[in-house]
């Protein structure tokens, strides 16, 4: 995958070996990175699931994307375009 994180990458990973859960944490994520971008006002929730250390849900999806959490954090943050 290239440095460059796209909302594509998560719609159109492959999924077939995934679960319901898997795809209730996917959608939680790309709420939470959506809510992020809109600068909606109630974003601390959508910035601790995204950017906390202890967040498993965080880690199992990023797994199931194929990248270490950090990376993928790393491309959400350059994606936003700011540092959260």
């Amino acid at each position: 995958m290239t440095d460059e994180f796209n909302i594509d990458d998560l719609l159109n990973a492959d999924t077939r070996s995934k679960d319901g859960v898997y795809f209730l944490w996917l959608t939680v994520l790309i709420s939470a990175f959506f809510q992020l971008k809109r600068g909606d006002d109630y974003t601390a929730g959508a910035r601790d699931f995204l950017f906390s250390d202890n967040n498993p849900f965080f880690d199992f999806v990023a797994d199931g994307l194929g990248y270490e959490p950090e990376a993928l954090r790393e491309r959400i943050t350059k994606a936003l375009g700011r540092v959260i």
